[in-house]
This record gives structure tokens, C-alpha cells and sequence, in this order.
């Protein structure tokens, strides 16, 4: 699928001169398919000829027949429609294309007396030698406008033209590596992989069994294997390759444990993953704004822990803090100071908007 965009200067009637109002853009829809990757293409095109060439001479009827076949000026618009197939045989192609510029407007000819044109050809490019040859014949079978008696700038196209071509290809084809010998023996089979088998737990520090951790096994080939831990947090796998691994398990409320290179070298391999309780958390989060709703990137100071937090440029923030009562004072440049009492829970979300008032 793709698209083409042409613009045609006509000449004018005196040789060698340019004609601004003559101008005629062309703009094409070209699309095509290969059946099943195979040796037929098929290809269509639609577009539209914006066509002023009308405007390149004056009175068309000054012009013989042949004249006009030779300027093939218009003073319609245009609708270019076209059908092609290529069929390949070897180094053969074998080529047809159907083409109608249907003209359309107040000064188009009838639709049967636009140019209508039948293609029938075939191209030949041995892959031995850097030349290809073509011959293409092509017959108009649409009607002949009655030129002598219209004024207006109708395009004539010849009953019959045949087309021929040579072409020559500049630079070497890749080379082709001698074939040495005559052993047709396969290659060996690649060597089996061997597997194993892994087995586990995931407990606390405390040898309690931690439910519902993830482990996860990545091995040196790049495979990734998941596992559940059961109640008793135990876990297992099969069809383990041998050599390295990297053994990791996560839970809630748990600091992610692993092991980096566990070596996998048994039928059944046992390892043990203990994790780490995770401190608890809380979040306090809001927004800082003026009396007028506006925000305000204000300073915030966490007592009794010390620390100081910026709101970003709107006045939103979201701060993460172990579970507990705090005093937070609340500042910006050019606003009164407040100070606020809240509490935290463990994994909760305390929600602190404040409005400052100017000073």
C-alpha cells in the first residue's frame, strides 16, 4: 500500500514556454498482493488528476488530430483507475494491465470515450547475465471523441503501441560459494538436555511456612519457570535444566529473598529460601493549595521523624512513613504556617488537604 504524488508542466503553444494556469497534480493510491507468496502479483490504483494542461494553448481546434495526440492536453478533470497481474515463470514474468482515465466534469467526454487501454507483455531477467528485456504491447479500445467539431482540449490516445526495452544492471550479484564434495550425511542431532527436578520451602527467619509466596526459577538458557507455595510453604519443580540458576520468591509483608546461583545438578535438587518480615508501612497523602484552590509546592516537616518533604508544583504529595502520630507543620513563602496532629495505620492511606492563607 502507498501513495504517489506527480505534478505535470504541459508546454505552452510557442517552444520552450512555461504555462503557470497549466499546472495539472495527480495524486495516486497504489496497492498490491502476492497470492500466498506465491508467483502471482495482483495490483489496483485509484486517484484523481486535477487536470488544467487545457490552459497550455488556446483554441483547440486550431490543432489537427495529430497534433492533439501528440500534446495530450485535457480540459476535464480526471479519475485514474488501473488493474494489473504479474505472473512469474523462472526468469520469466508475464504481464496484463487494464488503465481507464475516466474524465468527469462539464467539459468531459462521454465515460466510453475516455481513454480505455489494454496491456499485455512480459519481462525477461536471467539471474546469469546483468540484462533483462521487455516488450509490452498496449491497444486503446475506448471511443474517438468527435475533436473536429468540439472546442474543447480532449485527449487522443493511438489505437496501438508497442513498447520494448533493454536494461542493464550496474554492479556484481553476490557470489555463489563452490559446492565441495559430494557427503550428504546430516549433521548430528544437537545433545539431549538433561533435567531435573527442584524442590522446596519459603519460611519466615523464624522457620515458620510462608503461603502463597511466588518463587520463580531463571535459568542460563533464558527459560523462566513460576511456582505457588501450599500451606506447609512448600514448593516444586519438574523438567529443570541442569547447570545454574537464579532462584528468587516474594510474599506479602516480606522482604524478597534469593538465591543467585544455585546450581542444579541432581534428579531432585532441595533448597530452602527464608524471607524477611518487611518493616510496616502507612502513606500520608494530599494537597496544598491557596483559599482561591490554586496549588502550592509548599514545604512539609514530619515530627517526630525529622524529615522534609516538598508538594509538588500543583501542591500534590504522597509520603510513606511507618504507622504512628505525627505533627506536620506546613509551609510556603508569602502563606501562614499551619500545623496538623494525624495518625497512621499500618498499610492505611491517611488523607491531609490543607488551604494557607496569605499573610
Amino acid at each position: 500500500m502507498g501513495g504517489l504524488l506527480t505534478v505535470w508542466a504541459p508546454p505552452g503553444a510557442k517552444s520552450f514556454t512555461f504555462v503557470a494556469p497549466a499546472l495539472t497534480p495527480e495524486l495516486r493510491l497504489l496497492s498490491s498482493y502476492r497470492v500466498d507468496s506465491g508467483p502471482l502479483l495482483l495490483a489496483a490504483n485509484a486517484g484523481f488528476r486535477l487536470d488544467r494542461s487545457g490552459a497550455a494553448i488556446d483554441s483547440p481546434k486550431q490543432y489537427s488530430s495529430a497534433d492533439q495526440l501528440a500534446l495530450g492536453l485535457s480540459d476535464s478533470n480526471v479519475v485514474p483507475l488501473g488493474l494489473a497481474a504479474t505472473y512469474d515463470i523462472g526468469s520469466l514474468s508475464v504481464l496484463t494491465e487494464w488503465a481507464w482515465d475516466l474524465h468527469v466534469g462539464e467539459s468531459a467526454p462521454r465515460p466510453r470515450a475516455s481513454p480505455m487501454a489494454v496491456s499485455l507483455g512480459a519481462r525477461y531477467a536471467p539471474t546469469t547475465t546483468p540484462w533483462a528485456f521487455e516488450l509490452i504491447a498496449t491497444a486503446d479500445v475506448s471511443r474517438r471523441p468527435d475533436f473536429n467539431a468540439d472546442t474543447r482540449a480532449i485527449p487522443i490516445e493511438p489505437r496501438l503501441k508497442v513498447i520494448a526495452g533493454l536494461s542493464f544492471s550496474v554492479g556484481d550479484g553476490p557470489d555463489v560459494a563452490p559446492v565441495v564434495g559430494t557427503d550428504s550425511t546430516p549433521p548430528p542431532p544437537p545433545a539431549p538436555v538433561t533435567l531435573g527436578a527442584l524442590t522446596g520451602r519459603v519460611v519466615t527467619s523464624g522457620d515458620q511456612p510462608i503461603a502463597d509466596a511466588v518463587v520463580k526459577i531463571a535459568t542460563a538458557e533464558g527459560l523462566t519457570l513460576t511456582a505457588t507455595t501450599a500451606v506447609d510453604g512448600r514448593f516444586s519443580f519438574s523438567e529443570v535444566p541442569f547447570g545454574d540458576a537464579r532462584v528468587t520468591a516474594q510474599a506479602r509483608g516480606y522482604v524478597a529473598g534469593e538465591k543467585t546461583t544455585h546450581h542444579i545438578s541432581t534428579t531432585t535438587a532441595e533448597l530452602t529460601l527464608r524471607l524477611v518480615e518487611a518493616l510496616p508501612e502507612g502513606e500520608i497523602r494530599g494537597t496544598i493549595r491557596t483559599f482561591r484552590g490554586q496549588g502550592l509546592p509548599a514545604s512539609l516537616t514530619i515530627d517526630p521523624l525529622g524529615k522534609n518533604f516538598t508538594a509538588g508544583p500543583d501542591g500534590n504529595f504522597a509520603l510513606i512513613v511507618p504507622p504512628g502520630t505525627y505533627e506536620i507543620t506546613i509551609q510556603a513563602k508569602g502563606y501562614r504556617s499551619q500545623t496538623r496532629r494525624l495518625t497512621v495505620e499500618n498499610e492505611g492511606v491517611t488523607v491531609l488537604n490543607v488551604d494557607l492563607r496569605r499573610r
